[in-house]
């Protein structure tokens, strides 16, 4: 969904709404995902996201810290005059750090993603570094991630069991449906629509699913399929919104100029250093 409010660049309080919706949501959804994908080991699941979240809490106060202190001003500015990018090598590291203890306690990368996010947010992120971590993301793991994706797909299962390609289509469908219900709360359909494309809690019940081997042949193909079915959909809601939005913010012209010929029109503006002005 951010990538395409960002291209699209859509803006206003019912973005804002929808961003902070989604947010929230998937949130909700990568703390329950490990926790109801494989119920017999919730209690070790739930061990893992308190193990997350307490080392994100621990984060949070020794960034806050170095912070107060002017440390972190200090390693920006030998990092901005050698040339070192450390920000962005220290930031690295301890997001994998977090990543791996979320991999060893069989919790979702996406949670560690998700808290080390959280905390940068609230220490405040760097400028440059923003710029840094925008460019690795899009420049690398995004292209990576998506062929990850492409070739995760194994579509020999689809094609052996065609009940799964309906599974595929109908989670998709049910996820337009159940977020087209934000229209009844007082954002437009197609941010609704916008709202449901997803692929990161698809793609990590689907990876911990078959990690955990309780996903039956092709269920974990049919995940993404209902993902897909959300990504087209968004792209096609998101263009309609940016019509929409461009259509109000618009100015509408005076009904003179609208009836009037182009020329007569350009002909009948008068020019300042005119004596009649």
């Amino acid at each position: 969904m951010l990538p395409i409010v960002d291209s699209l660049r859509l803006g206003g309080p019912d973005v804002i709404a929808m961003t902070a919706q989604v947010a929230i949501a998937d949130t909700a959804c990568i703390v329950a995902l490990p926790l109801l994908v494989d119920p017999p080991h919730a209690v070790r699941a739930a061990l893992g996201v308190l193990a997350v979240t307490g080392c994100a809490v621990v984060l949070f106060v020794g960034l806050r810290w170095l912070e107060r202190q002017g440390i972190r001003r200090r390693v920006h500015r030998l990092s901005e005059s050698r040339k070192f990018a450390l920000e962005l090598r220290i930031q690295l590291a301890v997001l994998f750090t977090l990543a791996g203890v979320a991999t060893w306690s069989n919790v979702s990368v996406m949670m560690a993603g998700f808290s080390f996010g959280l905390v940068m947010a609230a220490v405040g992120e760097p400028r440059r570094l923003a710029r840094q971590l925008f460019a690795l993301s899009d420049g690398f793991l995004g292209p990576l991630f998506f062929v990850w994706l492409g070739a995760s797909l194994t579509l020999r299962d689809l094609a052996g069991h065609p009940d799964m390609m309906a599974l595929g289509l109908l989670l998709g469908a049910g996820a337009l449906l159940a977020h087209a219900d934000l229209a009844f709360l007082g954002l437009p359909l197609s941010l609704g629509v916008l709202s449901a494309a997803q692929l990161g809690v698809p793609v990590a019940a689907a990876s911990i699913g078959t990690q955990l081997q309780v996903l039956l042949p092709g269920e974990a193909a049919a995940l993404l399929v209902g993902a897909l079915v959300t990504i087209a959909a968004g792209a096609v809601a998101g263009s309609r919104a940016a019509r929409t939005f461009a259509s109000r913010q618009m100015p509408a012209a005076s009904p003179e100029i609208q009836a009037a010929p182009l020329g007569r029109a350009i002909r009948g503006v008068r020019r300042p250093d005119s004596p009649n002005v």
